[in-house]
Protein backbone atom coordinates (compact mmCIF):
# COMPACT_ATOMS: atom_id res chain seq x y z
CA UNK A 1 0.00 0.00 0.00
CA UNK A 2 1.55 2.82 -1.16
CA UNK A 3 1.83 6.12 0.73
CA UNK A 4 0.64 4.24 3.94
CA UNK A 5 3.20 3.27 7.10
CA UNK A 6 2.88 -0.37 7.35
CA UNK A 7 3.14 -0.11 11.02
CA UNK A 8 0.65 1.30 11.45
CA UNK A 9 -1.81 -1.00 9.66
CA UNK A 10 -2.97 -4.31 10.50
CA UNK A 11 -4.99 -7.17 8.81
CA UNK A 12 -7.95 -9.20 10.34
CA UNK A 13 -7.56 -12.39 8.13
CA UNK A 14 -10.78 -14.81 7.92
CA UNK A 15 -9.02 -17.67 5.78
CA UNK A 16 -7.60 -20.64 5.43
CA UNK A 17 -4.70 -19.97 3.38
CA UNK A 18 -1.94 -18.26 3.97
CA UNK A 19 -1.80 -14.49 3.53
CA UNK A 20 -0.49 -13.52 0.06
CA UNK A 21 -0.80 -9.75 0.42
CA UNK A 22 2.02 -7.45 2.30
CA UNK A 23 0.07 -4.37 3.16
CA UNK A 24 0.71 -4.44 6.80
CA UNK A 25 3.19 -5.83 9.52
CA UNK A 26 0.53 -7.14 11.92
CA UNK A 27 -1.80 -9.78 11.13
CA UNK A 28 -4.69 -11.43 13.39
CA UNK A 29 -5.67 -14.56 11.42
CA UNK A 30 -8.97 -16.25 12.21
CA UNK A 31 -9.35 -19.59 10.42
CA UNK A 32 -12.46 -22.28 10.23
CA UNK A 33 -10.28 -25.39 11.36
CA UNK A 34 -9.36 -22.85 14.56
CA UNK A 35 -13.19 -22.39 15.18
CA UNK A 36 -13.92 -26.15 14.91
CA UNK A 37 -11.02 -26.90 17.47
CA UNK A 38 -12.61 -24.38 19.81
CA UNK A 39 -15.68 -26.15 19.59
CA UNK A 40 -13.98 -29.76 20.32
CA UNK A 41 -11.53 -28.46 22.93
CA UNK A 42 -12.23 -25.29 23.80
CA UNK A 43 -9.34 -23.62 22.51
CA UNK A 44 -8.74 -19.85 21.82
CA UNK A 45 -9.21 -18.52 18.68
CA UNK A 46 -7.18 -16.07 16.46
CA UNK A 47 -3.48 -16.09 16.40
CA UNK A 48 -1.37 -12.96 15.55
CA UNK A 49 0.75 -14.11 12.79
CA UNK A 50 2.78 -12.87 9.81
CA UNK A 51 2.55 -12.95 5.87
CA UNK A 52 4.68 -15.31 4.04
CA UNK A 53 7.05 -13.81 1.03
CA UNK A 54 5.37 -14.33 -2.26
CA UNK A 55 8.15 -16.45 -3.90
CA UNK A 56 7.54 -19.17 -1.40
CA UNK A 57 3.92 -18.72 -1.69
CA UNK A 58 3.64 -18.94 -5.78
CA UNK A 59 5.93 -22.27 -5.16
CA UNK A 60 3.30 -23.75 -3.07
CA UNK A 61 0.60 -22.91 -4.89
CA UNK A 62 2.25 -24.19 -8.39
CA UNK A 63 3.09 -27.54 -5.81
CA UNK A 64 -0.67 -27.58 -5.32
CA UNK A 65 -2.82 -30.23 -7.67
CA UNK A 66 -5.77 -29.95 -5.16
CA UNK A 67 -5.89 -26.25 -5.44
CA UNK A 68 -7.53 -25.84 -9.10
CA UNK A 69 -10.18 -28.89 -7.64
CA UNK A 70 -10.72 -26.68 -4.61
CA UNK A 71 -11.00 -23.60 -6.98
CA UNK A 72 -13.39 -25.41 -9.00
CA UNK A 73 -15.34 -26.33 -6.24
CA UNK A 74 -15.12 -22.68 -4.57
CA UNK A 75 -16.13 -21.38 -8.35
CA UNK A 76 -19.63 -23.33 -7.61
CA UNK A 77 -20.26 -22.57 -4.36
CA UNK A 78 -23.32 -24.49 -3.37
CA UNK A 79 -25.81 -22.95 -0.98
CA UNK A 80 -25.35 -25.60 1.28
CA UNK A 81 -21.29 -25.33 1.73
CA UNK A 82 -22.03 -21.54 2.14
CA UNK A 83 -24.49 -22.41 4.83
CA UNK A 84 -22.56 -24.95 6.95
CA UNK A 85 -19.92 -21.89 6.57
CA UNK A 86 -21.96 -19.58 8.24
CA UNK A 87 -23.23 -21.65 11.04
CA UNK A 88 -19.36 -22.73 11.44
CA UNK A 89 -18.93 -18.83 11.44
CA UNK A 90 -21.65 -18.37 13.60
CA UNK A 91 -20.17 -20.30 16.30
CA UNK A 92 -17.33 -18.45 16.71
CA UNK A 93 -19.69 -15.44 17.62
CA UNK A 94 -20.46 -16.52 20.66
CA UNK A 95 -17.37 -18.99 21.31
CA UNK A 96 -14.28 -17.79 22.91
CA UNK A 97 -13.36 -14.36 21.17
CA UNK A 98 -10.50 -12.88 24.19
CA UNK A 99 -7.22 -13.12 21.66
CA UNK A 100 -9.12 -10.76 19.02
CA UNK A 101 -10.36 -8.27 21.82
CA UNK A 102 -6.88 -8.03 23.06
CA UNK A 103 -5.65 -7.84 19.25
CA UNK A 104 -8.05 -4.73 18.96
CA UNK A 105 -7.08 -3.14 22.28
CA UNK A 106 -3.51 -2.64 21.53
CA UNK A 107 -3.71 -1.40 17.86
CA UNK A 108 -6.83 0.37 18.70
CA UNK A 109 -7.76 1.09 15.18
CA UNK A 110 -9.02 4.61 13.97
CA UNK A 111 -10.60 3.48 10.59
CA UNK A 112 -11.81 0.08 9.62
CA UNK A 113 -11.26 -0.25 5.88
CA UNK A 114 -12.82 -3.14 4.32
CA UNK A 115 -13.78 -4.63 0.43
CA UNK A 116 -17.10 -5.78 0.78
CA UNK A 117 -17.07 -9.29 1.55
CA UNK A 118 -19.62 -11.83 -0.54
CA UNK A 119 -19.74 -13.69 2.95
CA UNK A 120 -21.78 -13.07 5.38
CA UNK A 121 -19.76 -13.73 8.15
CA UNK A 122 -17.09 -11.24 6.86
CA UNK A 123 -19.81 -8.57 7.72
CA UNK A 124 -20.62 -10.13 11.13
CA UNK A 125 -17.03 -9.81 12.01
CA UNK A 126 -17.05 -5.95 10.73
CA UNK A 127 -19.72 -5.08 12.78
CA UNK A 128 -17.83 -7.31 15.64
CA UNK A 129 -14.87 -4.93 15.30
CA UNK A 130 -16.95 -1.68 14.77
CA UNK A 131 -18.47 -2.22 17.90
CA UNK A 132 -15.73 -3.17 20.24
CA UNK A 133 -13.52 -0.30 18.79
CA UNK A 134 -15.84 2.56 17.79
CA UNK A 135 -13.61 3.44 14.57
CA UNK A 136 -14.93 5.03 11.28
CA UNK A 137 -15.96 2.34 8.44
CA UNK A 138 -14.85 2.61 5.04
CA UNK A 139 -16.40 0.03 2.56
CA UNK A 140 -15.44 -0.29 -1.07
CA UNK A 141 -17.49 -2.80 -3.62
CA UNK A 142 -18.63 -3.37 -6.50
CA UNK A 143 -22.35 -3.40 -7.65
CA UNK A 144 -22.08 -7.15 -8.33
CA UNK A 145 -22.03 -7.68 -4.90
CA UNK A 146 -25.70 -7.09 -4.49
CA UNK A 147 -27.00 -8.75 -7.46
CA UNK A 148 -28.84 -12.08 -7.50
CA UNK A 149 -26.52 -14.49 -9.23
CA UNK A 150 -28.54 -17.48 -9.01
CA UNK A 151 -32.30 -18.24 -8.60
CA UNK A 152 -32.06 -21.87 -7.09
CA UNK A 153 -34.31 -21.75 -3.42
CA UNK A 154 -31.58 -22.35 -1.01
CA UNK A 155 -28.98 -20.19 -3.03
CA UNK A 156 -31.51 -17.08 -3.57
CA UNK A 157 -32.33 -17.20 0.02
CA UNK A 158 -28.59 -16.99 1.02
CA UNK A 159 -27.81 -13.87 -1.46
CA UNK A 160 -31.15 -12.21 0.25
CA UNK A 161 -29.71 -12.81 3.28
CA UNK A 162 -26.04 -11.69 2.35
CA UNK A 163 -28.12 -8.29 0.81
CA UNK A 164 -29.44 -7.78 4.41
CA UNK A 165 -26.25 -7.59 5.90
CA UNK A 166 -24.61 -5.71 2.76
CA UNK A 167 -27.20 -3.01 3.36
CA UNK A 168 -26.34 -2.85 7.10
CA UNK A 169 -23.13 -2.81 6.47
CA UNK A 170 -23.20 0.31 4.51
CA UNK A 171 -25.50 1.84 7.32
CA UNK A 172 -22.81 1.52 10.06
CA UNK A 173 -20.03 2.96 7.30
CA UNK A 174 -19.04 6.56 7.05
CA UNK A 175 -17.80 6.06 3.62
CA UNK A 176 -18.84 4.03 1.17
CA UNK A 177 -16.86 4.04 -2.67
CA UNK A 178 -18.67 1.81 -5.05
CA UNK A 179 -17.52 0.79 -8.61
CA UNK A 180 -19.89 0.15 -11.44
CA UNK A 181 -20.25 -0.26 -14.77
CA UNK A 182 -22.18 3.39 -15.33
Amino acid sequence: VKGWDKTKLANIYLRNEPIDNNCCNSYFKITESQILRSILKRKQIGEVTKQMVFVELKKKRQASTLKSFKDFLIGLRPASILFFREILWKLFSISHKEKLDSYLEGFNPQVIYVLCPSLIYGHRMLHYIHQKTGAKVVIFHGDDNFTYKNYWPLHFLYQAHLRFWIRKSINVSNVNYAATQQ
